[in-house]
C-alpha cells in the first residue's frame, strides 16, 4: 500500500492549514468561523477554554441568526448585543461582521497528556525544573470523536480526522541535540524552533493499525540534552480539515482499474502455471540427465579399465605371437624325441626276448647236465651222492642262480637305461632337443628304482624259486637213491623225472617273467605310440595356433586401437554430458528461480495488487471518502445554526516551565484572542486573494 503517499498528503495538508492557506468553502449568506482556545498545564490538563466566533456577513445582512452554547458572551468589535433565547442568538449586524467570544463547559474533542523523562526515568515537570541530562518530552493525543461506520459491509470505528501541529522554541544555550518525531527542528543560532505533526486516530481510521513500520501519529516525542532545564509554552493547532474534495476527486478513475484487474490476475495465474510446468520439466530433464551422467561415469570408468586391461592382454598376445615359433619348434622336437623313445622301447623289447631265450637255453642246458649227472650217479657209487649234492646240485644251481640273477636283471635294466640314454644323447647332440628336455624325457621314460627293484625282485624270485625247487628235488632224489627201501636207481630215475619236470616248470616261470617284462614293454610302446599321436597333433596344432595367434595379434592391435578410441570418445562424451548436465542444472535452477519468482510475483505482487485494489484500495478509497465526510460534518464546537456553513479549529497552549520552580502561564490576555482571530482572518483573506 502507498501509505507514505497518504501520510505525505496528511502532512502537506496540515502545513497548508498551519500557514492559513486553507481553500475557502462555498460562500453562503453568512459563514461562521470558530476558534477554540484552551489553556493546559505542563501535564496536559485543560483548565480554561475560550471560544472565539467570527460571523462572516458576506451578503451584508441586517440581522444574523446564530446558535451557540457559550456562556458570558461578549462582543469583541462592536456594541451590538445579541438577543438570546437559550442557545439561539440574534445579532443586529447592520451589514457588518460579528466577532464575539465566551466560555464553555464542554470537553474538547482531543485529550492531551504530557510525560517527562530524565535519563530514561519518568519524572514530573516540577521535579524536572533546573535538572540537567537527557530529557524526553512525550506529548500524546487522544481523539475522542469516534464514529461507527459501515466499511464494505463491516462496522468499523473511525475518527474525525484532526490534524495537530505542535511547536515550541528552545534556548540553544540550555538545550542541545534536539530530535523530534514526525517533525522538524529549525535552528537560527540562538533558538531552535521545533515543529511536529500528530493525527490521532488517523492510522486506525485508515485500517493501517496492523501494518508494520507505520509512524505513530498519536504522539510526538522531543528528546534533547538539557542544562538546567526550563521550557517555554508549547502551542498546538488542530483542525479536522485533513482532506479537501480535490484531494480525492481522482479516485473516481480507479473504477477503470477495478474493471481490468481481473484480467491481470488471470494472466498472472496462467504465467505461474506455465512457469511451474517449465520447472517440473527441467527437474525431470535434470533427473534423467543425472542418471545418464552416472551411467556415463560408470561406462567411462569401465572403458578406462577395459583399455588398461586390454593393453595388458594385447601385450600378452604379442608375447605369445613372438614366442609361438619357439613353441612350434619345441613341439616338433618333442614329436621327434618320442619317435626315438619308441624305437628304443622296441629295441628293449627285442633285448627282453633275447634274454628270455638265453635264460631258457641256459636252464635247459643245466637240466640236461643234471640229467646226465643223475645218470652218472645211478651208475656211480653212493659216496658220490654227497659230492653230487655239493658239487653238482648246490654248486651248479647256485652258480646258475647267481648267473641268472646277474645276467638277466642286469641285462634287462642296463639294456633299457643304456638304450634310452643313448637315444636321448643322440637327440641332444643332433640339436633336436635340449639337454634339459632330454633330462626331463629321460626321467619320465626311464625305469624308477622302485620299478627296477620290482623287476629284479620278480626275476630273482622266479630264478630262486626255480633253482630252489630244482635243488630240493635233486637232493630228495639223491636221498631216495641212497634210501634202502626204495632203491637208488628207482629214486634216481624218479629224481630225473622230477628234475626234468622242475626244470621245465622253472623255465616256464622264467619265460613267464620275461613275458611280463615284454608285456610291460609293449604297454610302454603303446603309450609312446599314443604320445606320438599326441605330439603329432601338438605339432599340427602349434602350426594352426601359429596362424591363429598371428591373426589374433593383428586383430588385437585393431581392437586395442578401437578400445582406445572408444575410451577417448567416451571421455569426451562424458565431459560433454557433464557440461550439458551443468547447463541443465543451470536451466533447472533458472526455471526454479523463474517459477519461484513468478509465483512470488503472483503471490506477493499481483495477488497483493489485486487484493489491494479490489480490497484494500477500495477500502482505503471508501475510508478516505468517509474521513472527508467526517471532516465536513465536524464544522463547529460551540454550536451552529442549521443551514449555516461553519469551520472550527483548536489552539492548545501548554504552560511554560521556568527555573523559578513554578509553571508560568502565558502572558497573552485571554480577551486579546478575538483580536488575534481577526488578524488571522485578515491574513486568510489576503492569502486567498480577497
Amino acid at each position: 500500500m502507498k501509505n507514505n503517499k497518504i501520510i505525505s498528503k496528511v502532512i502537506a495538508s496540515s502545513l497548508v492549514f498551519a500557514i492559513g492557506a486553507i481553500s475557502s468553502a462555498p460562500v453562503l449568506a453568512y459563514t461562521k468561523d470558530e476558534t477554540v482556545y484552551t489553556k493546559l498545564n505542563s501535564e496536559g490538563n485543560s483548565y480554561k477554554t475560550i471560544v472565539s466566533e467570527h460571523l462572516k456577513n458576506t451578503d451584508g445582512l441586517e440581522l444574523l441568526k446564530d446558535m451557540s452554547e457559550l456562556l458570558n458572551i461578549e462582543n469583541m468589535n462592536g456594541d451590538e448585543n445579541p438577543t438570546q433565547n437559550g442557545t439561539t442568538l440574534q445579532w443586529k449586524a447592520a451589514g457588518n461582521d460579528i466577532y464575539y467570544q465566551g466560555n464553555i463547559q464542554k470537553e474538547l474533542p482531543i485529550d492531551c497528556t504530557i510525560k517527562y523523562e530524565l535519563d530514561g526515568e519518568e519524572i514530573s515537570s516540577k521535579d524536572l525544573v533546573g535538572k540537567s541530562g537527557k530529557v524526553k518530552i512525550i506529548i500524546e493525543y487522544t481523539n475522542k470523536e469516534s464514529r461507527i461506520l459501515n466499511i464494505n459491509g463491516k462496522a468499523e470505528t473511525m475518527y474525525v480526522p484532526f490534524v495537530i501541529m505542535t511547536g515550541t522554541v528552545f534556548d540553544n544555550t540550555k538545550i542541545k541535540n534536539i530530535e523530534v518525531t514526525n517533525g522538524k527542528v529549525t535552528d537560527n543560532g540562538q533558538n531552535s524552533l521545533v515543529v511536529a505533526l500528530a493525527c490521532p486516530g488517523l492510522v486506525e481510521s485508515l485500517g493501517l493499525a496492523d501494518e508494520k513500520d507505520m509512524p505513530n501519529l498519536n504522539k510526538i516525542e522531543i528528546t534533547f540534552d538539557a542544562e538546567k532545564f526550563e521550557m517555554g509554552n508549547i502551542m498546538s493547532y488542530a483542525t479536522p480539515k485533513i482532506f479537501e474534495e480535490s484531494d480525492i476527486s481522482n479516485m473516481d478513475k480507479l473504477n477503470e482499474v477495478y474493471n481490468q484487474i481481473n484480467q491481470l490476475k488471470s494472466a498472472s495465474t496462467q504465467l505461474v502455471e506455465g512457469a511451474n510446468s517449465l520447472k517440473e520439466g527441467t527437474i525431470t530433464y535434470v533427473e534423467k540427465s543425472s542418471e545418464f551422467s552416472n551411467a556415463m561415469d560408470s561406462f567411462t570408468n569401465g572403458m578406462n579399465t577395459a583399455s588398461n586391461s586390454y593393453a595388458q592382454i594385447d601385450n600378452g598376445i604379442e608375447s605369445v605371437n613372438s614366442n609361438i615359433g619357439t613353441l612350434k619348434n619345441g613341439a616338433s622336437q618333442v614329436n621327434a624325441g618320442v619317435d626315438q623313445v619308441n624305437s628304443g622301447l622296441n629295441t628293449l623289447k627285442d633285448g627282453v626276448a633275447a634274454g628270455k631265450k638265453q635264460a631258457s637255453t641256459a636252464l635247459s642246458q643245466s637240466a640236461t647236465e643234471l640229467s646226465n649227472g643223475i645218470d652218472q650217479i645211478i651208475a656211480g657209487k653212493d659216496t658220490e651222492t654227497g659230492t653230487i649234492k655239493e658239487k653238482v646240485i648246490d654248486g651248479a644251481n647256485s652258480q646258475l642262480s647267481a648267473g641268472l640273477k646277474t645276467g638277466v636283471t642286469s641285462a634287462v635294466t642296463t639294456g633299457i637305461e643304456e638304450t634310452m640314454s643313448a637315444k636321448l644323447q643322440a637327440l641332444v647332440k643332433a640339436g633336436t632337443i635340449t639337454a634339459e628336455q632330454a633330462q626331463v624325457l629321460g626321467e619320465s621314460l626311464s625305469l624308477t628304482k622302485e620299478e627296477q627293484a620290482q623287476l629284479g625282485s620278480t626275476i630273482n624270485s622266479v630264478i630262486d624259486s626255480a633253482i630252489d625247487k630244482t635243488s630240493e628235488a635233486q637232493k630228495i632224489g639223491l636221498d631216495q637213491i641212497n634210501n634202502a627201501d626204495t632203491g637208488v636207481k628207482s629214486g634216481l630215475k624218479q629224481l630225473k623225472i622230477q628234475a626234468s619236470k622242475g626244470f621245465s616248470e622253472g623255465i616256464s616261470q622264467i619265460e613267464n617273467g620275461f613275458d611280463v617284462i615284454s608285456n610291460g614293454t609293449d604297454e610302454l610302446i603303446s603309450g609312446t605310440n599314443e604320445l606320438k599321436s599326441g605330439t603329432s597333433k601338438l605339432e599340427a596344432g602349434t602350426n594352426v595356433l601359429e596362424t591363429g595367434v598371428s591373426t589374433l595379434a593383428k586383430g588385437s592391435k585393431q581392437l586395442k586401437q578401437g578400445i582406445s578410441t572408444l575410451n577417448s570418445s567416451s571421455t569426451m562424451l562424458n565431459n560433454a554430458n557433464n557440461q550439458l548436465l551443468e547447463g541443465a542444472n543451470s536451466i533447472s535452477e533458472g526455471a526454479t528461480t523463474l517459477s519461484e519468482g513468478i509465483t512470488q510475483f503472483d503471490e506477493e505482487g499481483v495477488n497483493k495488487i489485486v487484493s489491494y485494489i479490489n480490497g484494500n484500495l477500495k477500502d482505503m478509497q471508501l475510508r478516505i471518502e468517509k474521513l472527508l465526510d467526517l471532516a465536513n460534518e465536524y464544522n463547529n464546537f460551540a454550536g451552529l445554526e442549521e443551514g449555516t456553513e461553519g469551520n472550527t479549529k483548536f489552539i492548545l497552549e501548554i504552560d511554560s516551565i521556568k527555573n523559578k520552580g513554578e509553571e508560568q502561564t502565558s502572558n497573552l490576555p485571554v480577551n486579546n484572542t478575538a483580536n488575534l482571530e481577526k488578524s488571522q482572518d485578515n491574513n486568510e483573506e489576503t492569502s486567498s486573494g480577497k
